[in-house]
């Protein structure tokens, strides 16, 4: 049987916890510029990580709270880990860590006298809970599935943390992180990818689901490739030193390969005509699961080039 412990993990999606380490790095360099200043800022990161992790949990959870019938098909564990807690239980966890999580965002308002932070953690909490909880459930509204996702999943953190580390706005970070956020809204559309079956005979309507994998998985490569190809063009601006530079460069590709090559399998599928249909189902669950090393890898070539903007 299912420990607490271990269904607590899961319904807090620790997979996805690891490259978000990455990406809370990434905004914490570009932010402060320098390791002295990091270092000089070291309460406020570590709010801000804090932060993090508790919205990301309580999200979480309170999609695995809305996703428990669905889950029972495909998902299972997520579903036996609900059933290990107990629904009540869950709600109280995300209470408790939303209590926490507006203290931390209330202590960071108080050290830096930004009024916008903790409101900017009170839109994001109200865009998290209209994604799951009805009657809201932006999850089964076409377009508004993906676009509440990327605010929760990456703009609304980004903007959080570079606000909170910068007194001042550089144009070409600010492109940086909107290149790096096309690419993120790519990877938000393909995690829905194996809920394809399950979410179709629910109606809940996600892009996937409204549009189909052709001509959806198009958009999504075009959205990655193009931000791809911008994020590594404006690193490169901002690395100055050769050799980081062109390790970046090398590593940074390849690590942008990697994720652009199952982008494409499922392209070149759709396109056959086969996934449209369902019919290559083996490769959707699959290609699906990758989902989260796509994330983390995305998040290490970022937070690389960061590093090596610092040399």
């Amino acid at each position: 049987m299912m420990s607490a412990l271990r269904a607590f993990l899961v319904v807090s999606r620790y997979e996805f916890m690891f490259g978000g380490v990455f990406f809370l790095m990434i905004v914490s360099i570009l932010a402060t510029g320098s390791w002295q200043r990091m270092a000089d800022s070291g309460l406020l990161i570590g709010l801000g990580i804090a932060l993090w992790y508790l919205s990301h949990m309580l999200a979480s959870q309170v999609n695995c709270i809305a996703d428990h019938s669905l889950d029972r098909v495909y998902k299972r564990h997520l579903a036996a880990a609900v059933d290990r807690l107990g629904i009540r239980r869950i709600w109280l966890f995300v209470w408790g860590e939303s209590l926490l999580a507006l203290a931390c965002a209330a202590y960071m308002f108080a050290l830096t006298g930004k009024p916008l932070l903790p409101t900017l953690w009170i839109f994001g909490w109200l865009v998290s809970m209209g994604y799951s909880v009805e009657p809201f459930r932006f999850k089964r509204r076409g377009i508004l599935n993906p676009l509440s996702l990327i605010l929760v999943l990456y703009a609304l953190p980004m903007l959080y943390g570079y606000h909170a580390l910068s007194d001042r706005i550089n144009a070409n970070i600010l492109l940086l992180l909107a290149a790096t956020g096309l690419q993120m809204l790519s990877l938000i559309v393909l995690n829905e990818l194996e809920d394809i079956p399950e979410d179709s005979i629910h109606g809940i309507r996600t892009p996937l689901v409204c549009y189909g994998l052709w001509p959806a998985l198009p958009v999504v490569l075009v959205l990655f490739i193009v931000g791809a190809g911008m994020s590594l063009y404006l690193f490169s601006g901002l690395i100055e030193s050769s050799w980081p530079k062109v390790s970046f460069l090398v590593l940074g590709s390849a690590g942008m390969a990697f994720i652009a090559k199952d982008i494409v399998a499922l392209t070149v599928t759709a396109w056959q005509g086969r996934a449209a249909a369902i019919e290559d189902l083996r490769l959707i669950r699959l290609l699906g699961r990758r989902n989260s090393m796509h994330f983390a890898a995305l998040g290490l070539v970022m937070c690389m080039g960061s590093i090596f903007s610092l040399y």
